[in-house]
């Protein structure tokens, strides 16, 4: 690219040229690399979405856990202390089969454990200590300022 200035008939010259230094072979070889390493990406990403989702299922199982401490039966809280020590497990094998199986696993009996919660919940009768609760239905008046 190049100027001129008119009025002094001065002229200046610029060229611009790619700095990367990298040939079209160089390229070429880069877009085959990553062809070839496209299949091991797509295992890698697969295998870190399915630790994302055991890690929070096992974190969400830890949390329930501590919650429901008192409302759960020994038996149910050693299963469900089983499920979450075996989705550690898996986590540290980093085998996508391994991990989703544990998943599959803990979900399970997260699931039946809750289930159980909030049916024994529901089935058992009041407590004596707390207050009844009696519905009502509220009229608001309006007084006429007349």
């Amino acid at each position: 690219m190049s100027a001129k200035d008119k009025a002094t008939d001065k002229e200046q010259s610029i060229t611009i040229t790619s700095s990367s230094g990298l040939s079209d072979e160089d390229i070429e070889q880069m877009v085959k690399d990553a062809k070839i390493n496209e299949a091991a990406d797509r295992s890698r990403r697969e295998v870190a979405e399915s630790r994302n989702k055991l890690d929070s299922l096992v974190y969400q199982a830890e949390s329930s856990l501590k919650e429901l401490g008192d409302k759960l039966s020994e038996d149910d809280a050693a299963a469900l202390q089983t499920a979450v020590e075996h989705a550690r497990t898996a986590l540290e094998s980093g085998e996508k089969g391994v991990i989703d199986d544990a998943h599959q696993s803990l979900e399970t009996v997260l699931h039946n454990l809750m289930k159980a919660v909030y049916e024994g919940e529901a089935a058992s009768p009041p407590d004596p200590s707390e207050p009844e609760v009696v519905e009502a239905e509220v009229i608001d008046v309006e007084e006429d300022a007349a």
